[in-house]
């Protein structure tokens, strides 16, 4: 029975149903194509009167740009950005807006001014792809190699901070401080400091911390805006953090920056790297290290003119040199290795010695008569006091090689690089 009303429900139902009982609607187009995507993008940016900050970063932390650019219509831009001295003036570009591979684009036409500096710094791109909006941020993708574009509104007022050249005066404020006469720059802050150095060839900013048996390295590209130099990353150790220093005022040994940060120039490393000591050893017998610059200072490069001496390659440390002595003596050598690749005479054999705190000293082992060249006997008595110095030397490591500081008051270093072993 129960079977049977059901069975009646579905027949009245579908009886008071017809073929025309549904209506079609059109779909509402939620897709909306290239081309409107790239208007508008389009409109947004020549609509901003003051400009776009951007940084546009290389994949993997390999490099990051900052800059400003202006978009005053569908083929022209003025830019500055966070180069070499000829891009930080603000100058006219070109741009070209368009839909590449079905999606919104731009791209900097070849051979255009923002196209040169893409090419001199490398490894950037010159087609980038919008990917999206958050906020007043917008999001591109570059097509080649990756890159990562970032354009976000500029206000009136930084802009013309940057247009007035605020950018370069902070690259030489920063590197003023960098030039102070010692090795050694303490950053502080919080009641902590920590080594710092600036790499300037390769855009770098490095912050030794942990401990002598511990030790750290953080390296962070960096670039400079308006009113500082900011970290690709930030750092963070011990309670203190920071990305940006943003410089107030300089003395002969201290720099001001806000946020309660300062940087002193310092005689001796904070922390110090005992692993380096090994290095410098070596790990057989004629390893050695080369100096094409010698001694130099701050102010003065290669103290004892050696590069002046036409016949000379560079000054060479060789830390374990055997000679078959009865009994065997392990003694090292000190000389100045010549474009021919023989040793110039007349140089010393010295002892090689370190400290328990990982700095290394030389003695005198044998004295060799003097270099029958003048200009040569005048280098060697220029490096002789510094080279048996009481002191002695921190071993100070880095991308290149490693630098020899004069321990007794960090004025004066050597950078070397290593030779594998001594010439034959």
């Amino acid at each position: 029975m129960k079977n049977l009303l059901i069975s009646f429900l579905l027949i009245l139902c579908l009886s008071n149903c017809n073929k025309n009982a549904f209506t079609e609607h059109e779909v509402e187009k939620v897709w909306v194509p290239a081309e409107e995507q790239l208007e508008t993008y389009q409109t947004l940016l020549t609509a901003h009167q003051s400009g776009w900050e951007f940084i546009m970063e290389r994949p993997n932390d390999h490099g990051v740009y900052y800059g400003l650019i202006n978009f005053k219509n569908e083929n022209e831009i003025d830019f500055l950005v966070d180069y070499a001295i000829r891009y930080t003036k603000y100058q006219p570009g070109k741009i070209n807006f368009a839909v590449h591979n079905g999606s919104p684009s731009f791209s900097f036409p070849k051979y255009s001014p923002f196209a040169n500096f893409i090419d001199h710094a490398g490894g950037l791109d010159s087609l980038y792809t919008f990917n999206k909006i958050v906020n007043d941020t917008l999001f591109l993708d570059g097509n080649g190699v990756g890159v990562k574009l970032k354009l976000y509104k500029c206000p009136p007022e930084k802009n013309q901070a940057l247009r007035n050249n605020s950018m370069a005066k902070n690259k030489d404020d920063l590197f003023k401080i960098f030039s102070m006469k010692r090795f050694f720059f303490y950053l502080n802050k919080g009641g902590q400091s920590f080594d710092i150095a600036l790499d300037t060839l390769r855009k770098e900013f490095v912050i030794n911390y942990g401990t002598n048996e511990d030790f750290k390295a953080f390296t962070s590209k960096y670039y400079f805006d308006q009113d500082g130099i900011v970290l690709q990353k930030p750092f963070s150790d011990s309670g203190v953090e920071f990305r940006k220093l943003k410089p107030q005022s300089q003395s002969e040994f201290t720099a001001i920056f806000d946020e309660g940060i300062t940087i002193t120039n310092e005689p001796k490393p904070k922390r110090y790297n005992l692993k380096i000591v090994s290095d410098f050893k070596g790990h057989d017998a004629h390893f050695g290290w080369g100096s094409y610059a010698g001694l130099s200072t701050r102010d003065q490069l290669d103290i004892a003119n050696m590069r002046a001496i036409n016949e000379v390659e560079f000054f060479s440390i060789f830390p374990t040199f055997i000679i078959e002595d009865e009994p065997p003596v392990i003694h090292g050598l000190a000389a100045f290795i010549m474009k021919s690749g023989d040793i110039a005479l007349g140089m010393d054999r010295q002892l090689t010695k370190f400290t328990d705190d990982g700095r290394v000293y030389f003695e005198r082992y044998i004295v060799e008569e003097h270099p029958s060249s003048e200009e040569i006997n005048a280098a060697k008595a220029k490096i002789t006091p510094y080279f048996y110095n009481e002191r002695g030397f921190y071993i100070i490591g880095d991308n290149n090689g490693l630098y020899l500081v004069d321990a007794r008051d960090g004025l004066t270093w050597a950078h070397f690089r290593s030779l594998t072993r001594m010439p034959q």
